[in-house]
């Protein structure tokens, strides 16, 4: 008989954990998780949420606003969540708890604190410097009351084989026994250097609107990040990519010939290679990035849904791959 955990997401944008514990239950056979409700009040990501997973009950609310007699009825076994990272961010000026998109954590933290929800498990996902705001403080001492053993990790995806800088903070809080660190088992991580060239779409399938103008490419090539197929790591992308392109994710190189020069070339040759007129530079395709982010094939978005929508989406997203680890390690805890 398989074994049925219940799952709450909260903050669920357009369902990057959903996506994981779908992947993560073909890998389990013996287990099924059951996510009872997706909560965001974002309404264009819950859209996208309810495209690709129709029978999950998506609440269109911020999480103060959802009455505590429903939570707690859900009787939650796995609680995940992506609080909005702006409150600890350099550009959200590092408001932290004085911030209004904090209180959303603060809220999860009173329902904590008061047994309105329960989890045996909780996976949360932030930004670098989480670890290091009042909100985490007071998060992390409410889950030392509740006795929970909390595990704070640092992880690129990158670290599991996926060439893309994406550092985040993961807090592991688990009731049944002690989190041993990541680091202690080698067997999640990877160690080899893996490329970007498997993760990009056929040239046919890439629309010219993605190619930037020789004169635009000229004009911002100073701040952009460059790479080839061959490059082992891309840039973070964020929700401003496409329109700005000074620290929003990486812009690829694409050769006028096949060119084995160019393996191996770091950003600033390729640059050159740019203003020798010898390639085009070009946006990663959002397909792109969502294999960038580790999204199974069978996700999708609705038609309807603008570039620039995915690409903000997606800024303000996660990765499937190392969250699917992480829920595996938490549960094997």
């Amino acid at each position: 008989m398989a074994l049925e955990i219940s799952v709450l997401e909260l903050f669920s944008g357009m369902g990057g954990y959903h996506s994981a514990l779908t992947e993560l239950s073909k890998e389990l056979p013996d287990v099924h998780f059951n996510v009872k409700a997706a909560v965001d009040v974002n309404e264009v990501t819950n859209r996208v949420y309810k495209h690709n997973f129709q029978t999950t009950q998506v609440i269109s609310k911020a999480i103060e606003s959802v009455p505590n007699g429903f939570l707690k009825g859900l009787n939650v076994d796995l609680l995940v969540m992506s609080p909005p990272c702006q409150p600890f961010t350099r550009l959200g000026l590092k408001r932290d708890t004085g911030d209004s998109r904090c209180r959303g954590l603060q809220h999860v933290v009173q329902c904590l604190n008061r047994k309105v929800i329960a989890p045996k498990w909780i996976l949360l996902e932030n930004v670098k410097g989480f670890e290091e705001s009042e909100a985490f403080e007071e998060y992390n001492k409410c889950l030392a009351d509740l006795g929970y053993d909390v595990t704070v990790e640092f992880l690129h995806p990158f670290n599991f084989g996926v060439p893309n800088a994406r550092l985040r903070c993961y807090v592991l809080a688990s009731l049944s026994s002690n989190i041993p660190p990541i680091s202690d088992n080698q067997s999640l991580l990877s160690v080899s250097d893996c490329k970007i060239g498997p993760y990009l779409s056929e040239t046919a399938d890439v629309g010219d609107h993605h190619f930037l103008s020789p004169e635009a490419a000229k004009k911002y090539l100073p701040v952009m990040d460059v790479v080839s197929r061959e490059s082992t790591h891309c840039m973070c992308f964020t929700k401003s990519y496409g329109r700005y392109y000074e620290g929003t994710g990486s812009l690829f190189f694409q050769p006028n010939i096949c060119d084995d020069d160019i393996d191996g070339l770091k950003s600033t040759q390729l640059k050159e290679l740019v203003l020798e007129g010898r390639g085009k530079l070009r946006l990663f395709s959002d397909s792109e990035v969502l294999k960038l982010h580790s999204f199974p094939d069978w996700f999708s978005f609705p038609d309807d849904v603008t570039r620039k929508q995915k690409y903000k989406m997606l800024g303000n997203g996660l990765n499937v791959l190392v969250v699917k680890t992480l829920i595996a390690h938490l549960l094997k805890s």
